[in-house]
């Protein structure tokens, strides 16, 4: 008895002490209320009070019904598709019609408006005339939030009438149209995508069945085919709106049989489920509802948003629907593609953004549930699920950025389940077609993002484990990790003190010793199975991936390991030998510190490696270290279940699942920490082993028959979702974003006003093409997003390394020749661009220091960007 008291109480120590340091960690020197963005936000969502209550209060209301009508103390909740549609189409309207109401946005028109230092209102036609007493309230014809708050009756009519805010039918019919319009398109790629699939596995054998499992694995082979044929099409550079309506025609002619099947079971499909009416899964339930409807509002947008977002990703998307099909960008882009597929189709750049994240995130969660319901009980899955919906970094990836990886994400959770549903089947040909499915998915997710290797690493061991049990674990393993270091993609070595040519011979050691591991238990078991098992699995990976290899040699005709891998980077080459005479560089004196100093932010600055490595976790949940915000921030739960529930794990008879959940985690996160130098989003398709592994621990713990056990997971869902809701309820509703849904705003002028000079930006650079100094020099910022063919004409020196080489002996006309000579004509400066690194030893801000001094002073500023800190700098004599 005593050791269990012992076990709960350290439990609940363990807990209670992460959960007390993430909600009060230090900030700028003192200790915040609540974890740094959530003390303001509790304020903030005090505010939305009638619409958090509003729903409670008529559930309520309805179980007080039931219970003294029909004496009852449980409700029946009739669950079908149509009833959820209809649910989240009330919720939408709630939720949107709060925001409004809270917010009270509005498209002010007139000058920029200004508050002086005696409380002075002035209106500035001309920015650079202000003196620095002044601070803005709003920009010129932009978005103004809290209108009601600030534009009280008191102020001159005149300027209040410049206010413009929406009606209440605008509102309605904005929130309508544009709603119906983003989910009809996502369900139509779904339902065709599912249909797809399912035919092509129905093909391949006759008597599979349509059943939850299987319509998420179909849907995956055929959001590949569709993908794929994408690809086809875009290499022939015909991917336009006739080809993509034509591709989804033609897909759902061929699986009409199985749209059809999978329409009848959507919508005829419904089951009841009878609870008691204090459930706390209901509150669970509606939260995460909530949050998926401020999400999708949020996501309601006419331009890309966040730096890789409008860099990168959704950059990509808009330069393929340019160029009618594949673009050189020197790098992989399966899920761009898929992005560009959609805006090609609809001409309507906000698919394009919903593809990016809500989508993903909402499939995500739906197939985390699913996998981690096999894993522990509903009640367990769905809270894990809660956590993972609700956590500060998929806010950020799901409605602050536009990124791939919750596409990632959710093609590595849709190959765990066939991997997981293959090795647990007992018939063979549904077992390799489940594997080659998974390989499929792996290689999918290796053209979405290079980090997948470990995925695939991590999948190859679970492989070998399952036939070869502790053998195959290791053999696994040690093959992982011997190719990492092989391929010299283990970042860790850096920091140890041995010679880096060591860990070559390592590898090719490890490598030798896992074959013979492997060899050893093939011949012992007398059977090809399993090797046969991992070829299919690794083939179709290579398969999926295959394409790209393809395309990258075409571009650059070389069998290197980097350019089959990545391709060609199209930028402007910086030629140091075509500088010659005065302009000539000694090269030797050029140091490239930028990159190694940007990655150093996200796993933090000690010099002693192990000490560094051993606290990483604790730093990184408390996000006090490096890099800080709610995009590398996924809560406290990982850190408080996985090691203060430990203590419960039955050693005797352990469960092969909780086996397979232990490997997949201690696998994926170890390869991740030597490869990936902290930065958490590479890892994010690993937070299906973190949510495997805490649904385990938590179904272990509840089976402990003590009275803590009974209150501890309900207090621990209030401190998870409270603050979560909190803190969403503080981020909802974007003032330009929600104007453009009431039609209050166009596009253009959305964009505008998030982006003051992003058109100007793009016509003055489509003006200025006559064939002499076209060339850009890019610092930072995000607006080349609204330069067309910008992978092409823009050169990108985030870090300030090679500008930095080109001002060596900080003479400006001298930095002026050689730019000109290199064919530049603008540099595009961020003026943020000094907080990418914060190491105390750094380089970064001598060099920022320099550089803009000479865009300020030995440029023309021919946008001067005083809103977004974005400066664009003409190179004199150009």
């Amino acid at each position: 008895m005593y050791k269990k008291i012992i076990k709960n109480v350290l439990a609940l120590i363990w807990i209670s002490v992460v959960i007390y340091f993430y909600f009060t960690q230090t900030v700028s020197g003192t200790n915040s209320i609540i974890h740094s963005y959530y003390t303001e936000s509790l304020t903030v969502s005090l505010k939305y009070l009638f619409f958090i209550l509003i729903i409670p209060i008529l559930y309520a209301c309805y179980c007080l019904y039931i219970w003294f009508n029909k004496n009852k103390k449980t409700i029946s909740i009739k669950i079908s598709a149509p009833r959820i549609l209809i649910t989240f189409f009330l919720l939408l309207i709630l939720a949107g019609n709060t925001v409004f109401l809270i917010k009270t946005p509005s498209f002010y028109h007139g000058d920029s408006l200004f508050i002086t230092s005696d409380g002075t209102l002035k209106e500035v036609a001309d920015i650079s005339t202000i003196s620095g007493d002044e601070t803005l309230i709003v920009a010129s014809e932009s978005a103004y939030e809290w209108t009601d708050y600030a534009i009280t009756d008191d102020v001159d009519p005149v300027l209040k009438n410049r206010f413009e805010k929406a009606t209440f039918w605008g509102i309605q019919f904005g929130l309508v149209s544009k709603s119906l319009g983003i989910i009809s398109m996502l369900f139509l790629i779904t339902l065709i995508a599912t249909g797809l699939g399912h035919t092509i596995l129905k093909t391949i054998k006759k008597d599979h069945v349509l059943d939850f499992d299987n319509a998420i694995i179909g849907f995956g082979t055929g959001l590949f085919s569709i993908i794929l044929i994408s690809f086809i099409i875009g290499a022939l550079h015909v991917l336009t709106i006739y080809s993509a309506w034509a591709l989804l025609i033609a897909m759902g002619t061929i699986s009409y049989k199985s749209v059809l099947e999978i329409l009848k079971k959507l919508f005829k499909t419904s089951f009841s489920v009878e609870t008691s009416m204090a459930n706390i899964n209901i509150f669970i339930i509606f939260v995460l509802g909530m949050v998926l409807t401020m999400n999708f509002i949020d996501n309601i947008s006419p331009t890309a948003r966040g730096w890789d977002g409008m860099n990168q990703y959704v950059n990509i998307a808009k330069r393929i629907e340019e160029t009618n099909g594949l673009i050189q960008m020197g790098g992989n882009y399966y899920w761009e593609l898929l992005m560009g597929f959609g805006l090609i189709a609809t001409k309507w750049i906000t698919i394009a953004l919903n593809l990016a994240s809500f989508y993903p995130a909402l499939l995500s969660a739906i197939v985390l549930y699913w996998i981690l319901s096999k894993f522990s009980s509903k009640s367990t899955a769905l809270l894990v699920t809660a956590w993972f919906y609700t956590m500060p970094m998929m806010l950020f990836h799901g409605t602050e950025e536009n990124k791939v990886d919750l596409g990632n994400t959710l093609i590595a959770m849709i190959g765990f389940l066939s991997l997981y549903k293959g090795l647990s089947s007992n018939d063979r040909k549904e077992q390799l077609t489940l594997l080659g499915i998974a390989g499929l998915m792996s290689g999918l997710c290796l053209g979405i993002k290079i980090t997948s290797l470990i995925l695939i690493f991590t999948f190859i061991t679970i492989i070998l484990y399952k036939y070869f049990k502790k053998t195959g674990a290791v053999a696994g393993f040690l093959f992982s990790l011997s190719a990492l270091l092989i391929a010299e993609k283990a970042i860790i070595i850096n920091e140890l003190p041995i010679p880096q040519e060591i860990f070559g011979t390592v590898g090719s050691i490890l490598m030798l010793v896992s074959i013979i591991l492997i060899i050893w238990k093939t011949f012992k078991q007398h059977s090809f199975k399993p090797l046969i098992s991992l070829l299919i699995f690794t083939a179709f990976a290579i398969t999926a991936f295959m394409p790209w290899m393809i395309k990258n040699y075409s571009e650059g005709g070389s069998f290197s390991q980097a350019e089959l891998l990545f391709g060609i980077n199209p930028q402007p080459i910086i030629d140091y030998e075509s500088l010659t005479g005065e302009l000539a560089i000694d090269e030797a004196s050029c140091a490239e510190t930028g990159t190694e100093e940007e990655l150093d932010r996200y796993i933090g600055y000690d010099s002693n490696t192990l000490k560094k490595y051993l606290t990483f976790p604790w730093h990184l949940t408390m996000n006090d270290i490096g890099v800080r915000g709610l995009y590398v921030d996924f809560g406290w739960l990982p850190l408080a279940l996985l090691i203060g529930l430990l203590p419960f794990i039955k050693r005797k008879n352990i469960d092969e699942k909780l086996i397979i959940a232990f490997l997949f985690f201690a696998t994926y996160w170890f390869l991740w920490l030597i490869t990936s130098n902290g930065i958490i989003w590479y890892g994010l398709p690993g937070f299906l082993a973190i949510s495997i592994l805490a649904a385990q621990l938590i179904e272990n713990y509840k089976t402990e028959e003590h009275t803590l056990q009974k209150y501890l997971i309900p207090a621990l869902i209030i401190i998870l979702i409270i603050p979560a809701l909190s803190f969403r309820l503080y981020n909802f509703g974007k003032g330009s974003l929600l104007l453009y849904t009431a039609n209050v705003m166009t596009a253009d002028e959305a964009t505008t006003g998030i982006f003051p000079y992003g058109l100007q930006v793009h016509d003055l650079f489509e003006a200025d093409q006559d064939g002499q100094y076209d060339l850009i020099w890019k610092i930072g910022t995000s607006l080349n997003y609204f330069i067309e063919d910008n992978f092409w004409r823009t050169y990108n020196d985030q870090y300030m390394d090679v500008m930095n080489c080109l001002y060596t002996e900080r003479d400006p006309d001298l930095l002026t020749k050689r730019l000109k000579a290199l064919g530049f004509g603008y540099i595009i400066f961020d003026y943020y661009s000094n907080t990418l690194s914060i190491d105390p030893n750094g380089t970064l801000n001598d060099k920022y220091q320099a550089i803009i001094d000479y865009v300020l002073n030995y440029t023309e500023i021919v946008i001067p960007d005083y809103f977004r800190g974005h400066l664009v700098g003409k190179i004199i004599g150009t």
